[in-house]
Protein backbone atom coordinates (compact mmCIF):
# COMPACT_ATOMS: atom_id res chain seq x y z
CA UNK A 1 0.00 0.00 0.00
CA UNK A 2 1.18 3.53 -0.67
CA UNK A 3 2.60 5.39 2.31
CA UNK A 4 0.28 8.34 1.68
CA UNK A 5 -2.80 6.09 1.88
CA UNK A 6 -1.51 4.28 4.99
CA UNK A 7 -0.76 7.59 6.68
CA UNK A 8 -4.24 8.93 5.92
CA UNK A 9 -5.96 5.78 7.20
CA UNK A 10 -3.98 5.84 10.46
CA UNK A 11 -4.63 9.55 10.97
CA UNK A 12 -8.36 9.00 10.39
CA UNK A 13 -8.27 6.61 13.34
CA UNK A 14 -6.45 9.24 15.42
CA UNK A 15 -3.27 7.16 15.43
CA UNK A 16 0.38 7.77 14.63
CA UNK A 17 2.76 6.21 12.11
CA UNK A 18 6.55 6.28 11.85
CA UNK A 19 9.24 4.99 9.53
CA UNK A 20 12.46 3.27 10.61
CA UNK A 21 15.24 2.65 8.06
CA UNK A 22 17.35 0.66 8.66
CA UNK A 23 15.24 -1.00 11.35
CA UNK A 24 16.06 -2.96 14.50
CA UNK A 25 15.07 -6.65 14.56
CA UNK A 26 13.23 -7.13 17.86
CA UNK A 27 14.28 -10.79 18.04
CA UNK A 28 18.03 -10.35 17.51
CA UNK A 29 18.30 -6.65 18.47
CA UNK A 30 20.39 -6.15 15.33
CA UNK A 31 19.97 -3.39 12.79
CA UNK A 32 18.49 -4.82 9.60
CA UNK A 33 18.61 -3.46 6.07
CA UNK A 34 15.32 -2.28 4.63
CA UNK A 35 12.49 -0.16 5.95
CA UNK A 36 9.92 -0.83 8.68
CA UNK A 37 6.66 1.04 9.20
CA UNK A 38 5.16 1.19 12.70
CA UNK A 39 1.76 2.56 13.62
CA UNK A 40 -0.21 2.90 16.85
CA UNK A 41 -4.00 3.12 17.05
CA UNK A 42 -6.06 3.11 20.25
CA UNK A 43 -9.33 1.16 20.28
CA UNK A 44 -11.71 0.82 23.19
CA UNK A 45 -14.52 -1.76 23.47
CA UNK A 46 -17.83 -0.31 22.35
CA UNK A 47 -16.39 3.04 21.29
CA UNK A 48 -15.22 4.65 18.08
CA UNK A 49 -11.94 6.50 17.50
CA UNK A 50 -11.93 10.02 18.95
CA UNK A 51 -13.25 12.72 16.68
CA UNK A 52 -10.77 15.30 15.47
CA UNK A 53 -11.05 18.67 17.15
CA UNK A 54 -11.33 20.46 13.83
CA UNK A 55 -13.92 19.13 11.41
CA UNK A 56 -13.68 20.87 8.01
CA UNK A 57 -17.32 21.15 6.91
CA UNK A 58 -17.99 17.84 8.65
CA UNK A 59 -21.71 17.93 8.03
CA UNK A 60 -23.39 19.17 4.88
CA UNK A 61 -26.90 20.56 5.11
CA UNK A 62 -28.40 17.50 3.39
CA UNK A 63 -27.55 13.87 4.00
CA UNK A 64 -26.45 12.41 0.69
CA UNK A 65 -26.54 8.91 -0.72
CA UNK A 66 -23.03 8.40 -2.10
CA UNK A 67 -21.96 5.61 -4.45
CA UNK A 68 -18.23 4.83 -4.38
CA UNK A 69 -16.89 2.79 -7.31
CA UNK A 70 -13.29 1.60 -6.88
CA UNK A 71 -11.65 -1.80 -7.39
CA UNK A 72 -8.94 -1.21 -4.75
CA UNK A 73 -10.00 -2.34 -1.23
CA UNK A 74 -7.73 0.21 0.46
CA UNK A 75 -9.12 3.06 -1.62
CA UNK A 76 -12.63 1.79 -0.86
CA UNK A 77 -11.97 1.80 2.87
CA UNK A 78 -10.52 5.29 2.77
CA UNK A 79 -13.41 6.67 0.72
CA UNK A 80 -16.03 4.99 2.95
CA UNK A 81 -14.45 6.36 6.13
CA UNK A 82 -14.28 9.88 4.71
CA UNK A 83 -17.86 9.85 3.39
CA UNK A 84 -19.22 8.49 6.67
CA UNK A 85 -17.10 10.97 8.63
CA UNK A 86 -18.90 13.71 6.72
CA UNK A 87 -22.26 12.27 7.77
CA UNK A 88 -23.47 10.67 4.55
CA UNK A 89 -24.71 7.21 3.50
CA UNK A 90 -22.33 5.23 1.28
CA UNK A 91 -22.64 2.29 -1.11
CA UNK A 92 -19.60 0.52 -2.59
CA UNK A 93 -19.04 -1.04 -6.01
CA UNK A 94 -15.84 -2.87 -6.99
CA UNK A 95 -16.34 -2.74 -10.77
CA UNK A 96 -17.92 -0.46 -13.32
CA UNK A 97 -20.68 -3.00 -13.90
CA UNK A 98 -21.50 -3.10 -10.18
CA UNK A 99 -21.56 0.70 -10.16
CA UNK A 100 -24.19 0.80 -12.90
CA UNK A 101 -26.31 -1.83 -11.14
CA UNK A 102 -26.07 -0.04 -7.77
CA UNK A 103 -26.96 3.22 -9.48
CA UNK A 104 -30.20 1.63 -10.70
CA UNK A 105 -30.95 -0.01 -7.33
CA UNK A 106 -30.03 2.77 -4.89
CA UNK A 107 -30.53 5.96 -6.94
CA UNK A 108 -27.59 7.79 -5.30
CA UNK A 109 -27.27 11.57 -5.16
CA UNK A 110 -23.62 11.50 -6.24
CA UNK A 111 -21.18 8.93 -7.66
CA UNK A 112 -17.45 8.86 -6.88
CA UNK A 113 -16.17 6.94 -9.90
CA UNK A 114 -12.67 5.48 -10.13
CA UNK A 115 -11.46 5.94 -13.68
CA UNK A 116 -9.28 2.83 -13.92
CA UNK A 117 -11.24 -0.35 -13.21
CA UNK A 118 -11.05 -3.73 -14.98
CA UNK A 119 -13.65 -4.96 -17.50
CA UNK A 120 -15.68 -1.71 -17.47
CA UNK A 121 -13.71 1.38 -16.53
CA UNK A 122 -15.05 4.57 -15.03
CA UNK A 123 -15.56 6.28 -18.37
CA UNK A 124 -17.63 3.36 -19.70
CA UNK A 125 -19.64 3.10 -16.49
CA UNK A 126 -20.36 6.84 -16.58
CA UNK A 127 -21.51 6.57 -20.19
CA UNK A 128 -23.81 3.67 -19.25
CA UNK A 129 -25.33 5.73 -16.41
CA UNK A 130 -25.85 8.69 -18.72
CA UNK A 131 -27.62 6.39 -21.19
CA UNK A 132 -30.00 5.25 -18.45
CA UNK A 133 -30.64 8.86 -17.49
CA UNK A 134 -31.65 9.68 -21.05
CA UNK A 135 -34.67 7.45 -20.38
CA UNK A 136 -35.41 8.36 -16.74
CA UNK A 137 -34.81 12.09 -17.05
CA UNK A 138 -32.77 12.40 -13.84
CA UNK A 139 -29.08 13.33 -13.69
CA UNK A 140 -26.69 12.28 -10.95
CA UNK A 141 -23.42 14.07 -10.28
CA UNK A 142 -20.46 11.85 -11.24
CA UNK A 143 -17.06 12.75 -9.79
CA UNK A 144 -14.02 11.00 -11.27
CA UNK A 145 -11.46 9.55 -8.85
CA UNK A 146 -8.03 9.44 -10.43
CA UNK A 147 -4.36 9.44 -9.55
CA UNK A 148 -3.68 11.53 -12.66
CA UNK A 149 -3.28 15.22 -11.93
CA UNK A 150 -2.16 16.18 -15.43
CA UNK A 151 -3.28 19.43 -16.99
CA UNK A 152 -6.26 18.86 -19.24
CA UNK A 153 -7.38 15.66 -17.48
CA UNK A 154 -10.38 17.44 -15.95
CA UNK A 155 -11.56 18.32 -19.45
CA UNK A 156 -11.21 14.67 -20.48
CA UNK A 157 -13.42 13.66 -17.56
CA UNK A 158 -15.99 16.33 -18.43
CA UNK A 159 -16.05 15.21 -22.06
CA UNK A 160 -16.78 11.66 -20.84
CA UNK A 161 -19.96 12.88 -19.10
CA UNK A 162 -18.51 13.40 -15.62
CA UNK A 163 -19.07 16.59 -13.63
CA UNK A 164 -15.67 16.98 -11.98
CA UNK A 165 -12.76 14.98 -10.62
CA UNK A 166 -10.84 14.42 -7.37
CA UNK A 167 -7.20 13.38 -7.22
CA UNK A 168 -6.28 10.28 -5.21
CA UNK A 169 -5.60 9.84 -2.39
CA UNK A 170 -8.78 11.77 -1.66
CA UNK A 171 -8.40 14.54 0.93
CA UNK A 172 -11.12 15.22 3.47
CA UNK A 173 -11.34 18.94 2.68
CA UNK A 174 -11.66 18.32 -1.07
CA UNK A 175 -14.33 15.65 -0.55
CA UNK A 176 -16.23 17.84 1.92
CA UNK A 177 -16.27 20.67 -0.61
CA UNK A 178 -17.47 18.37 -3.40
CA UNK A 179 -20.24 16.80 -1.32
CA UNK A 180 -21.19 20.16 0.10
CA UNK A 181 -21.64 21.58 -3.40
CA UNK A 182 -23.76 18.55 -4.36
CA UNK A 183 -25.88 19.00 -1.25
CA UNK A 184 -26.53 22.67 -1.99
CA UNK A 185 -27.41 21.86 -5.60
CA UNK A 186 -29.96 19.27 -4.48
CA UNK A 187 -31.51 21.66 -1.95
CA UNK A 188 -31.79 24.43 -4.54
CA UNK A 189 -33.49 22.30 -7.18
CA UNK A 190 -35.78 19.29 -7.59
CA UNK A 191 -34.87 16.19 -5.56
CA UNK A 192 -32.16 14.19 -7.33
CA UNK A 193 -33.52 10.93 -5.96
CA UNK A 194 -36.79 9.41 -7.08
CA UNK A 195 -39.35 9.62 -4.23
CA UNK A 196 -39.99 5.87 -4.26
CA UNK A 197 -36.28 5.16 -3.92
CA UNK A 198 -36.01 7.63 -1.03
CA UNK A 199 -38.96 6.04 0.77
CA UNK A 200 -37.49 2.61 0.17
CA UNK A 201 -34.15 3.66 1.69
CA UNK A 202 -35.86 5.08 4.78
CA UNK A 203 -37.74 1.85 5.36
CA UNK A 204 -34.56 -0.27 5.38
Amino acid sequence: MGLAICTRLVHLMQGSIRVESPWRNETTSEMTAGTAFHFEVEFRPGSKPKQATAEPRAMSAAKLRVLVADDNPVNQLLAVRLVEKLGHVVFVASTGEEAVKLYEQEMPDIVLMDVQMPVMDGFEASAAIRSLEAVTGRRVRIIALTAHALQGYREECLNAGMDDYLSKPVRLNDLARTLGDASLTIEAGPPATHPSAREHSQSL
